[in-house]
């Protein structure tokens, strides 16, 4: 999976919209976020698993707590991020649930939480989900892993790399064989221990 381009609007300290074009990279497969504390290293994380899942990079922040002190009331958080996968490329945006400044009389109103998932192709966007329910379920199919799967394999923030390593022997096993696809093996590995052990029944 390459990142291609991400966009954020009032999302963690960003009061605005930043976008961040990973194209510049090149063809480079791996990088890595460095910067002061406090820089931003970590909204970038954030919005990447947000954007894909709908979930922070840390267990400790939820979508609602994502949203921007510094932002406008009338200015919606959203993040998008254009992506590559294979041979196909995507993009996906979301919303978190907020709360928005009334347009007339007092008072809040409360934005549920939005998702769109499209296929970029050369006649153009191609929707794939166009709820919250049905794109988490799309990404999970085209991708292969969950949110924390993802973290520990293709965008490991401080201290992730180290749960991973030290994670028990069955969950290692899931997350590589997700990696690697190695599945089939695993399916040929139990036929040929069955039928290994059906020859032994026969020989006694």
């Amino acid at each position: 999976m390459r990142p291609l381009l991400l966009q954020m609007q009032a999302f963690g300290p960003y009061a605005g919209t930043e976008k961040i074009d990973f194209t510049q990279l090149g063809n480079r497969n791996m990088f890595v976020i460095s910067g002061k504390t406090g820089a931003g290293k970590t909204t970038i994380f954030d919005g990447i698993s947000f954007a894909i899942f709908g979930k922070a990079s840390g267990d400790d922040r939820t979508g609602t707590d994502l949203r921007s002190h510094f932002a406008s009331p009338d200015l919606l958080t959203e993040v998008s991020l254009t992506f590559q996968l294979q041979d196909k490329t995507y993009y996906i945006w979301r919303s978190p649930m907020q709360e928005k400044l009334k347009k007339s009389g007092d008072g809040v109103t409360v934005i549920n939480a939005k998702a769109e998932f499209y296929e970029l192709t050369s006649e153009g966007k191609q929707l794939l989900a166009s709820n919250v329910r049905d794109v988490d379920e799309k990404i999970k199919q085209i991708i292969g892993l969950d949110a924390n799967q993802f973290k520990q394999i293709l965008m490991i923030p401080q201290g992730e790399f180290k749960k991973l390593l030290v994670s028990d022997s069955k969950e290692k096993e899931v997350i590589l064989q997700k990696l690697f696809h190695t599945q089939l093996y695993k399916k040929m590995e139990e036929k040929l221990k069955e039928k290994s052990t059906i020859i032994k029944k026969q020989e006694e």
